[in-house]
């Protein structure tokens, strides 16, 4: 459906400008607790969010049906890549981790880790990556290690060191 009148697309763009500036995807970056200097090699990793754990549906009579909402969900999970250095590195720290007992904390930032909004701290986190592939006739890509976060979110968020 086209929108021809201007009053109309004000409102509506004025309606959304004051919800606020949208994030970018690349502005923020995880941090995990004991290998904070590897910060720069985790490219891509999960947003926690708190929600609901999806739905229960409980009867009624005449065949109707209601749902309430499950307790919130804290226990969650998402991809991670992580990008390798010409020394190994990325496997070093797959390799460490497993060494410390394998669970660590995290931040993760709406920002940088020196300049953020805020952070949200995850709890009892843990890594699970795959072999990564290697071919001759790649050239134009760098070797990253990719997997799944698990983790527990309940709501942290701490302020930052930037408005």
């Amino acid at each position: 459906m086209t929108v021809s009148n201007a009053q109309y697309l004000k409102q509506v763009y004025e309606t959304a400008a004051a919800i606020g500036q949208k994030a970018i995807s690349s502005d923020a970056m995880i941090e995990f607790a004991g290998f904070e200097s590897m910060a720069l090699l985790v490219q891509g990793f999960p947003w926690p969010v708190l929600t609901s754990g999806g739905e229960i549906e409980v009867p009624m009579p005449l065949g109707v049906a209601q749902q309430i909402p499950q307790q919130a969900k804290v226990n969650q999970q998402g991809a991670v890549t992580i990008q390798e250095t010409v020394a190994g590195t990325a496997s070093d720290l797959l390799l460490q981790m497993i060494a410390g007992g394998g669970r660590f904390d995290a931040k993760v930032y709406n920002g940088t880790t020196d300049q953020y909004r805020f952070y949200l701290n995850i709890k009892d986190c843990f890594l699970s990556c795959e072999p990564s592939e290697r071919n001759w006739d790649n050239r134009g890509s760098i070797v990253t290690l990719s997997g799944t976060l698990f983790y527990h979110y309940f709501g942290e968020k701490v302020p930052g060191n930037i408005t």
